[in-house]
């Protein structure tokens, strides 16, 4: 197809514009907001869009090319030259939307799916080739790769092309062979689910594909209907022999009462009399019953009541003597409480004497002169020492116990051991050393040291403890903690004394303790309690029994009066039974089975009612199978078994032919797969075209599959494609595109369509690439639309301008 002239009007901007093209190289040049980008839209949208459209696809398609100074129709006719003769497209979008193909052999053509149809067939490749491949939008060059490797359909285009050139001998087309293969594994196999060995999705025959069956699904659906049939003839002769034992089961019973019936019918009528005896005789004997009875519990009862007044005098004499011993015991109870209590603060009393004696006879010094004699030997010491002729004396007091390292004046190391609040004085030299568990003390002789009479202080020391009649300071300290833990002592005493008496005055407890005389020998009250409340219980019980039996004695009197008009009552029920008796015996005797005739008269009334249903039970399940035997298949098991046995031979041998043809078309597909042969020339041929317009700089490619994945540079490294400069990625898209253009086009005719393929490059590889398509539309026609003079002045060919 070569493109000769295109015509807007109206189309976006243009209300009517005609571009005429050239066979071969064609350039379409105007500046910005010119129209050509429209012009190349404009192409496309004729060639491959309907003029009868939804209206969101008409706002999707047309809705930005429609009259800028309003309008609601979008027009383009478009003349071409294909298979020997001229076309002419003419197309109406809008309102009244209109398709026409003018045909050089024959008249126009206006159906549109026909339009559809012989312009894609006079087309050089699919539609989708030709808009991915063939028509290079603005900005695109950059995104070929990603673009093509997207499209799918464009790809297997191109390898078509390329596989009829390399691969197809003697007319034979690996891609035919291929189709018809896989048209043939559809009509096998659709919907039919290889994997799983079973229809798609589980569409079983409950739920059934109704269109684009398979031959394997089609013959297995067949089986498994004829295997549903011969489950539902199985499960209706199942059922029908369950329905003829119920029959017969219901016959049975049906009998059974019928005979039951008719036996007992002279039984029956003789047994309403017996009734009315055995239920007189039954009422007499427990008439007899209890007047045998109240014959025995009335002297019983008499005798009874009698015991049990005699025994609740005698409970009732021993409860006062009971009530005041146990009175007696608690209070002595108490009292010996109180009197241990006594002891015990006697004893307390004691020992708060004896520490407050103590304490009186001890001297007192308390903790503020002890402080003053300290520290007037510590001063003493002090000054002694620094007066002295170098010897040192060491005063050591303990807060807790600790072992100390001491040295005397580089002598060897000796421990002092000091407990909890001991002193002890030590003469250590002139220099001495002291090593504690975190710190050590190394003391020796000073320059000065410092004010203090050594006389003065020791006569101060003196008169201190001559004042309190004191030796020296360790007795004092021992003075003050001896009158300490004595008053400790008494503080405790008295705590203890308190704490017995649990605030009551000691004058006031002494007096209640003194009012207690001597002790009295008692049971333990616990013991006295136990029996008391024993004997209540037994009271309580005695009474009530006494007053039930009293009760029985009343109801007996108020029943019979006297005890020898019940004896008459019981000889007078027993003569009765005996007549009752007589008369049953005289009856027609009961069928076996029943113990009276009450029974037999319940069993017989059932068994009439149950006969009439067991006649309805039966005629209902006669009906049944008269209507199941309607409703019965219309083949027999048998002849359904081997039905299905013929269906699964018949799904097998389709099965297995499916599988062999899949497996033939995989190995085709294998064939068709090896793409190092059929994509080495194209390879090859974007490496050439790439080569030239990068200058030199990337003499080769890496093809992976049927598109480069990355580039060589000069040194032999491989570079991704991703990494390449915005120029550099669209000089290899064009490089591509030149490629593929060349296959899909090949001998038969065809176009390229371009938007500004230099515009991101600079002037040497602008240059490069314009010789490039030059020497491209030599052979085929390539239209490039521009906005750039300088561009349209180097690739040269017919210029059309755009004003």
């Amino acid at each position: 197809m070569i493109l000769r002239r295109l015509r807007v009007h109206p189309f976006g901007r243009f209300a009517d514009r005609e571009v005429t093209f050239g066979p071969s190289l064609t350039v379409v040049l105007g500046p910005n907001e010119a129209g050509k980008s429209t012009l190349l839209s404009a192409v496309k949208t004729a060639l491959f869009v309907p003029a009868k459209l939804s209206r969101p696809k008409f706002q999707e398609y047309l809705g930005r090319f429609l009259p800028v100074d309003g309008g609601d129709v979008v027009r383009v006719e478009i003349a071409f030259a294909a298979d020997g003769g001229e076309y002419t497209l003419v197309r109406r979008w809008g309102s009244d939307p209109v398709s026409e193909l003018q045909q050089p052999r024959g008249g126009p053509i206006g159906d549109e799916k026909a339009i559809l149809d012989r312009v894609a067939g006079l087309l050089p490749a699919s539609p989708r080739t030709m808009v991915s491949v063939l028509m290079i939008g603005q900005s695109e060059l950059g995104r070929t790769i990603d673009t093509i490797a997207g499209d799918a359909a464009a790809l297997d285009d191109v390898s078509s092309l390329l596989r009829r050139v390399v691969q197809e001998t003697g007319g034979v087309s690996v891609d035919l062979v291929r189709r018809r293969l896989a048209e043939s594994a559809a009509k096998l196999s659709s919907r039919w689910d290889r994997d799983r060995g079973a229809p798609e999705r589980n569409r079983g025959i409950e739920n059934p594909w109704e269109k684009g069956v398979g031959e394997v699904l089609a013959a297995w659906y067949a089986a498994e209907r004829l295997r549903a049939r011969l489950e539902q003839a199985r499960a209706f002769e199942r059922d029908m022999d369950a329905l003829n034992r119920k029959i017969e089961a219901a016959e049975g019973s049906l009998r059974d009462r019928e005979t039951f019936l008719e036996a007992n019918a002279a039984a029956y009528r003789d047994a309403r009399e017996r009734r009315t005896f055995e239920a007189e005789l039954a009422a007499e004997k427990e008439k007899r019953a209890r007047l045998a009875r109240d014959t025995d519990d009335w002297p019983v009862c008499e005798a009874k009541e009698k015991e049990l007044a005699g025994e609740i005098a005698g409970a009732e004499a021993r409860l006062p003597g009971l009530a005041a011993e146990q009175q007696a015991a608690d209070a002595e109870q108490k009292n010996r409480v109180l009197r241990e209590q006594a002891l015990r603060v006697q004893k307390r009393k004691g020992q708060l004497a004896a520490a407050e004696a103590a304490l009186a006879a001890a001297p007192a010094l308390d903790r503020s002169t002890l402080a003053g004699i300290q520290a007037a030997a510590r001063e003493a010491e002090r000054l002694r020492a620094a007066a002295g002729s170098g010897t040192l004396a060491l005063r050591l007091e303990a807060r807790r116990a600790v072992k100390v390292q001491l040295r005397r004046d580089g002598g060897p190391a000796s421990t002092v051991e000091l407990g909890v609040g001991e002193s002890r004085a030590l003469e250590a030299g002139p220099a001495f050393s002291l090593g504690l568990p975190d710190l050590d003390i190394t003391v020796g002789p000073g320059s000065d040291p410092g004010p203090g009479d050594p006389a003065e202080a020791a006569r101060r020391l003196s008169t201190l403890l001559a004042a309190n009649g004191l030796a020296d300071a360790a007795e004092a300290e021992a003075r003050c903690r001896k009158h300490e833990d004595l008053a400790a002592d008494r503080d405790r005493a008295r705590r203890e004394l308190s704490d017995e008496l649990a605030g009551a005055q000691i004058e006031a407890f002494e007096a209640r303790a003194a009012a207690l005389g001597p002790a009295r020998e008692t049971r333990p009250v616990g013991e006295v309690a136990r029996e008391l409340a024993v004997l209540e219980a037994s009271l309580a019980a005695w009474r009530k029994e006494r007053q039930e039996r009293r009760d029985r004695i009343a109801e007996l009197a108020a029943a019979h009066g006297a005890r020898d008009r019940l004896h008459v009552a019981l000889g007078e029920s027993a003569r009765r039974s005996t007549e009752l008796e007589a008369k049953i015996a005289a009856c027609a005797p009961l069928p076996p089975g029943f113990a009276d005739a009450a029974a037999f008269l319940g069993e017989y009334d059932r068994a009439k009612p149950e006969r009439e249903r067991a006649k309805d039970g039966l005629n209902a399940l006669i009906q049944e199978r008269v209507g199941r035997e309607a409703a019965a298949p219309d083949q027999s098991v048998e002849e359904l078994e081997e039905q299905l046995r013929d269906a699964r031979v018949r799904f097998d041998a389709t099965l297995s032919r499916a599988k062999a043809v899949d497996r033939v078309l995989a190995a085709v597909e294998r064939v068709a797969a090896s793409d190092d042969g059929v994509y080495a020339g194209l390879a090859d041929e974007v490496a050439r075209r790439f080569a030239g317009l990068s200058l030199g700089a990337h003499p080769g490619l890496v093809m992976r599959g049927r598109l480069p994945s990355a580039v060589k540079t000069a040194t032999g490294a491989e570079l991704p494609w991703e990494w390449l400069s915005a120029g550099a990625k669209d000089l290899l898209g064009l490089a591509v595109r030149l490629a593929m253009a060349g296959v899909s086009i090949g001998g038969s005719g065809g176009f390229l369509l371009m938007d500004d393929p230099l515009v991101d490059l600079d002037p040497e590889r602008q240059a490069a690439a314009a010789e490039a398509i030059r020497e491209f539309a030599v052979r085929r026609q390539t239209i490039v639309f521009t906005c750039h003079p300088a561009h349209a002045e180097r690739l040269g060919g017919d210029l059309v301008r755009l004003a």
